[in-house]
C-alpha cells in the first residue's frame, strides 16, 4: 500500500492506494492516528483503495472515536462502489462521514 498525504489549506488529505487488510491496516492507522494528532481537520481520499476488511473498518472506527474526542473534523471521500458497498453492510455509513 501506498500512502499519500496533503495538505489543503488547514485540511490533511490522506490518500491511500490499493487495499486496506489485514496486511496494510498497522501503517494505514498509523497515518491516520498521526494526522489527527497534528490536524483539525482529516480527510481520506479512497479514490485508488479497491478494498477495505474488517481490520480496515477497525482502523476507519478508531479514526472516528480519535477525532470525536479532539471535536476534530474526519471525513471520507470518493469510496467507490465496493468500499461503499463494505460500509453499509457494517453499518460503517452510519458512523462516519462519508461524502
Amino acid at each position: 500500500m501506498v500512502i499519500t498525504q496533503t495538505m489543503d489549506g488547514d485540511r490533511l488529505i490522506i490518500a491511500p492506494a490499493g487495499s486496506i487488510d489485514t496486511v496494510s491496516t498497522p501503517e494505514f492507522q498509523q497515518a491516520v492516528i498521526t494526522g489527527l494528532q497534528k490536524n483539525d481537520k482529516l480527510s481520506i481520499d479512497l479514490k485508488d483503495v479497491t478494498y477495505v476488511s474488517s481490520a480496515g473498518l477497525r482502523a476507519f472506527l478508531l479514526g472516528q472515536r480519535s477525532a470525536d474526542a479532539k471535536k476534530a473534523d474526519f471525513e471520507i471521500l470518493n469510496a467507490n462502489e465496493m468500499v461503499m458497498e463494505v460500509f453499509n453492510l457494517s453499518g460503517f455509513n452510519k458512523l462516519l462521514k462519508i461524502k
